[in-house]
């Protein structure tokens, strides 16, 4: 009976793992067609120089709305790089720590900060970040909320991403170079940033591209801290709004050419996650070899 139930588990893992695969691949497709089929009513409806070239976001606009997309664009790659800038440092830094330096007790402290970190809900992250961070930047530059306060609080949100990443890779790689390295009569500073790191910068750029990923579809964090004013940011004080926001804010209330404005916005989203997804797939090939 045990012999029996062990090939029957056997026999079903591929066909489930085929179903759940087929599922997936649906419900992507059609959510594909749902969301491209309201960017093309857009692009009927307003043509892609108007998309470009309006002089602001603002669909209640009197003469039928103005809709320009570049202004969204500029506030989420500046919100995503500027806190990929403070979450590259911090995920390596606590990978290396962890991995090298630290042992016992607090080896498993840190491990477990950055485990809980990684599951914290973004909403009280961002209740946290206007209790917190706001403030302290309003000290320097009122009001306080803008591109830096939601980029400190995202980079918190995305770094445990690049730490688990370069945990992983640096892990592998001091199995395999660490020791001739040591042969060598390295250090242990020089084998980590002379061979080790080197060695899995393919790996930890794979998980800077994941967490990249995070902050470019972050929402709650943006509505609650980054200052919510469709302009371009001309310092790290500027409020900022990204596409994810846009859509978050208004969809509840859009209707016609400002309903598929909001799908082109998606359809943006989902394009870049796309390509980011494709270079992560080629970063971790090229790894592999």
């Amino acid at each position: 009976m045990y012999r029996y139930a062990e090939v029957l588990k056997i026999n079903l893992a591929p066909q489930a793992a085929r179903l759940i695969t087929f599922c997936v691949l649906c419900v992507s497709i059609i959510l594909l067609l749902t969301v491209t089929a309201g960017s093309l009513d857009t692009l009927k409806s307003l043509s892609l120089l108007r998309l470009i070239s309006d002089p602001r976001w603002d669909p209640a606009a009197s003469g039928g709305g103005l809709y320009n997309i570049p202004v969204l664009l500029a506030g989420t790659i500046s919100v995503a790089l500027l806190a990929l800038f403070f979450a590259v440092p911090l995920g390596c830094g606590s990978a290396v720590a962890i991995e090298f330096y630290l042992s016992g007790f607090i080896r498993s402290l840190v491990y477990t900060v950055v485990t809980l970190l990684s599951g914290i809900p973004s909403v009280v992250l961002g209740l946290w970040g206007l209790e917190t961070i706001v403030p302290m930047i309003a000290k320097m530059h009122t009001p306080g909320s803008g591109l830096l306060a939601a980029s400190c609080v995202l980079s918190i949100m995305i770094f445990p991403v690049i730490a688990f990443s370069a945990v992983t890779a640096l892990k592998e790689a001091r199995k395999r170079y660490a020791p001739g390295g040591l042969a060598l009569g390295l250090g242990k500073s020089s084998l980590i940033l002379a061979v080790l790191l080197p060695a899995a910068r393919a790996s930890i750029l794979s998980g800077i591209m994941l967490a990249l990923m995070r902050a470019l579809g972050e929402t709650m964090i943006i509505l609650m801290l980054a200052g919510n004013v469709a302009v371009f940011p001309d310092s790290v004080f500027s409020p900022v709004r990204t596409l994810t926001s846009t859509i978050a804010l208004e969809m509840g209330y859009a209707y016609g050419t400002h309903q598929n404005a909001l799908y082109l916005l998606g359809l943006i989203l989902i394009t870049g996650v796309v390509i980011i997804s494709l270079l992560t797939r080629l970063l971790a090939k090229g790894d592999n070899q």
